[in-house]
């Protein structure tokens, strides 16, 4: 059986309220050390070291992320996974994609106050003839995607705001009585620019994102906070 890091091992326990089952979990030890990537005052590190080669076709992602609120794990425009950041800044991703064997060139993006943080992150999946290749038992179905607002406080009425989305998906921001605020496409780099067409009243907005592609949906409440 492939050797667990001490640093995996232990995040999984700070973790164990809500961990997925890794009960046929395995990993390579990585040959290189975990990357911290860093914008502003917020840092994302993998305890799976980017560059690593991997005996499951669904390994525990997990890490931790300062300054961070979600994280997801990207492959071109497939989402892989997305988890919450919880105290202590540490996550761990709940896994709707499958490695392919071979190289996978992914992404890892975080969520800040300070905006959307992107890294490359790279997982070789070994071939059946060096590694049995299990597959995790996974509870979460999968679903269109991650999508979120980057931008939370605004001054005037009507703003343009930023977010992040599956590629390609629609973007509605609507009211709890379905009135549309706006509306948005998510580029092939996650992101999306939405000029308001319905005024935010002073102070807290409780909205709902929207976003659908092809027979797909979904939606995340958000909350706008627009000055007085």
């Amino acid at each position: 059986m492939p050797l667990i890091l001490p640093i995996v091992a232990a995040t999984a326990a700070l973790l164990a309220p809500l961990a997925q089952s890794t009960a046929d979990v395995g990993h390579d030890t990585p040959t290189t050390q975990s990357t911290v990537v860093s914008v502003g005052a917020a840092s994302v590190s993998p305890a799976l070291a980017s560059g690593s080669t991997v005996h499951t076709n669904r390994p525990l992602v997990s890490g931790k992320a300062s300054g961070a609120t979600q994280i997801a794990l990207v492959r071109g425009n497939e989402l892989m996974g997305t988890g919450v950041v919880q105290s202590g800044g540490y996550w761990q991703l709940n896994l709707h994609g499958t490695l392919t064997t071979g190289v996978n060139h992914m992404e890892l993006l975080a969520v800040t106050p300070a905006g959307k943080v992107t890294s490359p992150y790279v997982l070789t999946l070994a071939p059946a003839s060096t590694g049995a290749v299990r597959t995790a038992t996974v509870s979460t179905a999968a679903s269109l995607g991650w999508a979120n607002l980057l931008t939370k406080s605004v001054t005037g009425a009507r703003p343009t705001v930023d977010g992040v989305a599956t590629p390609g998906a629609r973007l509605e921001l609507r009211d709890s009585l379905g009135n549309v605020y706006g509306a948005a496409v998510a580029d092939e780099e996650w992101d999306f620019r939405m000029q308001l067409t319905r005024d935010l009243k002073v102070g807290a907005n409780q909205l709902v994102l929207t976003q659908a592609l092809g027979t797909q949906s979904g939606y995340t409440p958000v909350q706008i906070v627009r000055a007085g």
